[in-house]
């Protein structure tokens, strides 16, 4: 599971994990100053 503030590659680029719900498996990303919400498994996590 991300951790806040890490950044993760979607299906539409990179974005900012800016929370996370482990009981439904999603986490709210940031892009292009607006937020979804994706499930877990349509992540990629970046090293570093």
């Amino acid at each position: 599971m991300p951790q806040v503030g890490q950044e993760v590659s979607t299906r539409s680029g990179k974005a900012k994990v800016v929370s996370v719900n482990p009981l439904k498996e999603t986490v709210t990303v940031e892009r292009d100053n607006s937020t979804k919400e994706l499930p877990v498994d349509q992540l990629s996590e970046n090293p570093g």
